[in-house]
């Protein structure tokens, strides 16, 4: 086994360090994301290394990693600072490119928190329609009900009532009603209530005297 000897008294550089890190740091852009800038400076990182951040965009991407990014014309002196300027052209229009979707996006955020506050207000408008609709349709049935009742004690008075008509004035009546809704109308001001036509001096007198006649214009029953 090979032995392995340390001379410390002979000096022969600076040790490299060996505290470097895998990424990083991270600047927090928002209240969701915390930056661990101040942490790597405490530290004293010197280095990271770069190769996974192209699966991350936080870090940058594939344009963290990619030399035709970082310096795209090998054909010039990487020492020489305008070789990087079509770089820094281009980092320029990505950044104000990132402003932008970041500005589209608080936009976005903004008008999503509109919409979901406009969709509660409606539901909550919804619900109450709704318990309102419940409560007039119980209303509506109850009241149906009553006045089902009444109707159906008004239909049995009026058919004990049509036993009392004579017969062919019953069948007057129901030829009447065939054509014209009401068949019976009053007097009124000398006029035939149902269309509103004078009568004669003679027809009013037979009216009057209980005779039942039928109006010459809308061919109602005239009653006193």
């Amino acid at each position: 086994m090979a032995a392995l000897t340390v001379d410390f008294t002979r000096e022969i550089g600076t040790v490299k360090p060996m505290h470097c890190v895998n990424n990083g740091p991270l600047i927090g852009r928002n209240e969701q994301t915390r930056s661990n800038l101040r942490l790597y400076k405490a530290a004293g990182i010197p280095y990271a290394r770069n190769h996974d951040a192209s699966f991350w965009a936080a870090y940058g991407g594939e344009h963290t990693v990619d030399v035709a990014f970082i310096f795209p014309d090998f054909s010039r002196d990487p020492e020489d600072e305008s070789a990087v300027e079509a770089l820094r052209k281009d980092v320029s229009e990505a950044r104000d490119q990132l402003r932008s979707f970041e500005k589209e996006l608080n936009q976005m955020n903004t008008d999503s928190a509109n919409y979901d506050k406009q969709l509660r207000a409606v539901r909550v408008e919804a619900a109450k329609a709704k318990q309102s609709f419940d409560q007039l349709k119980v209303d509506y049935e109850n009241e149906s009900k009553a006045k089902k009742a009444e109707l159906e004690a008004q239909r049995a008075r009026v058919k004990a009532l049509e036993g009392t008509v004579e017969p062919d004035l019953m069948a007057e009546y129901l030829s009447i009603k065939k054509h014209t809704t009401p068949p019976v109308s009053r007097l009124q001001y000398g006029q035939c209530s149902g269309c509103n036509t004078s009568l004669p001096s003679a027809i009013l007198s037979k009216i009057r005297n209980g005779t039942l006649i039928e109006c010459e214009t809308c061919g109602r029953m005239i009653i006193q």
